[in-house]
């Protein structure tokens, strides 16, 4: 219980049935999906705002 698999927890139905058996309220309103890209929008939302992506990712100049 104790170790970490990657992706383990990614599948919805398998996430909420684990863990219904540590605690009584359900599981079933988190979904990993939808949460990932909505860290990862957040994520790229703030990289745009604070850096200059067009400087990084232009062509290098020789």
């Amino acid at each position: 219980m104790g170790c970490y698999l990657h992706g383990l927890f990614a599948d919805d139905e398998f996430r909420a049935a684990y863990l219904s058996d540590f605690h009584k309220r359900t599981t079933n309103a988190f979904h990993y999906d939808g949460e990932v890209q909505d860290a990862l929008d957040q994520l790229a939302d703030h990289l745009e705002a604070h850096l200059d992506l067009y400087a990084i990712l232009a062509p290098p100049v020789n």
